[in-house]
């Protein structure tokens, strides 16, 4: 006998409008599901800070930018960059797209200082090519 599944739809980052709505517990900001909404700002280097409706783009044909949270970034983008954009207890996580998730699991945190990251990886450190960081278990370089 097969048991029922429920699908969880905690760490997802859907797309988004009037037509589209988004998981239970999630709300349309920008264009993209959000868990507890947005609460900050992104810091985006030389592209000024993106506000809840934007993410930063980074990609190696372009300077760092802010871009309509909704829409595809060509390399990495974030609408998090650090644990005090996403709502209490959630962690900014790694992903195609940086943002908030109940846990980062595998993936790195993202920070923009030390008090940013997990006791497992207590240092914020940035190589440069990314306006934010990531915690990392060893002291920066």
């Amino acid at each position: 006998m097969l048991g029922a599944c429920e699908r969880d739809y905690a760490d997802t980052l859907f797309l988004c409008d009037a037509e589209r709505g988004c998981p239970d517990d999630q709300s349309c900001v920008g264009g993209r599901c959000r868990r507890g909404g947005a609460a900050g700002e992104v810091a985006c280097g030389p592209g000024g800070t993106c506000t809840a409706e934007q993410q930063c783009c980074v990609d190696s044909a372009n300077p760092p930018r802010c871009i309509p949270a909704g829409d595809e970034c060509p390399g990495y983008g974030a609408i998090c960059d650090g644990p005090a954009d996403c709502q209490a207890s959630d962690d900014c996580c790694d992903g195609d797209i940086a943002s908030c998730r109940a846990s980062c699991g595998n993936k790195s945190a993202v920070c923009a200082v030390d008090a940013d990251c997990p006791s497992g990886e207590p240092h914020c450190c940035n190589d440069g090519d990314y306006p934010w960081g990531f915690c990392q278990l060893f002291a920066c370089d």
